[in-house]
């Protein structure tokens, strides 16, 4: 049994930062020019996509801001 999200399936497809807040449960793409914005109030995943020879890496970390309530997760 694995974890599955529609965003899971353009996730790491290519290369850079993709970045989506939580919000009821549920991942929302963050625009590329609000990038950086992170509040304190809300949870975050971070991507990062790594092309390198003939081969992907990827670095994924989360964030979440000091009064972000449990709920929304």
């Amino acid at each position: 049994m694995g974890l599955y999200h529609i965003e899971f399936e353009k996730a790491g497809q290519r290369c850079g930062l993709q970045i989506w807040r939580i919000e009821k449960m549920e991942l929302v793409p963050v625009p590329e020019n609000l990038h950086g914005s992170f509040y304190i109030g809300d949870a975050y995943l971070v991507l990062h996509t790594i092309r390198q020879k003939n081969s992907c890496f990827y670095h994924l970390h989360y964030w979440l801001g000091k009064q972000q309530i449990s709920c929304d997760l």
